[in-house]
């Protein structure tokens, strides 16, 4: 989607990403009805989080992003749910086994493998035994512009990581654009959870991953 500022679109997408939430955990029998505790893992200025706030407001919700001013602004603006500040790596500043659920949106996009790794594991820690993650990659719907030597590193290599010039000094460098084939999934998702679903285009263009921390 070519970036705007407009208002009603940010709303839109972040009602959209709601419901698209409820409808890949439906999918596989699951619902946040029965949720007590759940995390907006990158939550930005909470699009998403503030839908379901209001869908499921039985639900202890909490929102985390590295982003100062949106976290900020979450604290004044929405009722209903916790927000805190987290680092680009991990720790997090949640307990062990806090959460039923984290989702994670438009996030491990945009960062290199080794640090999707690295917070996976931290999720695993801050999620309960036999507890959910859902979470977006950038799939094949999105390979068309990769080159095609681009193309056969990723599909050997099951991942790859790309810096653009025209993010350069607006983000930083731990953060551009990533992209990965379903066996690059299985690699990150390792031993410490189990693939319960992946659903092509399932967000949007993104394709959306569901696994079950052991």
């Amino acid at each position: 989607m070519p970036e705007t500022t407009d208002l009603s679109v940010f709303l839109n997408v972040g009602e959209r990403a709601a419901h698209d939430v409820e409808s890949n955990l439906a999918g596989i029998g699951l619902t946040l009805e029965n949720c007590d505790t759940v995390l907006d893992f990158g939550c930005g200025a909470g699009r998403t989080l503030r839908w379901l706030i209001q869908q499921f407001p039985h639900v202890r919700f909490y929102g985390a992003d590295v982003d100062p001013q949106a976290i900020a602004w979450t604290k004044h603006h929405l009722p209903g749910a916790e927000f805190g500040l987290n680092s680009p790596t991990p720790p997090i500043g949640y307990p062990d086994a806090s959460f039923d659920f984290v989702y994670i949106i438009s996030v491990f996009t945009h960062l290199a493998f080794e640090l999707q790794k690295l917070w996976l594991t931290e999720l695993h820690r801050i999620i309960r035994p036999e507890g959910i993650v859902l979470f977006t990659v950038h799939g094949e719907h999105t390979w068309h512009w990769l080159s095609p030597d681009k193309l056969v590193r990723l599909r050997h290599d099951g991942f790859l990581f790309e810096t653009s010039r025209k993010l350069q000094g607006i983000l930083p460098d731990w953060y551009h654009t990533s992209f990965m084939t379903e066996y690059g999934v299985q690699q990150l998702l390792g031993q410490s959870f189990r693939l319960l679903a992946y659903n092509h285009a399932g967000m949007g263009y993104q394709d959306v991953v569901i696994a079950q921390r052991n």
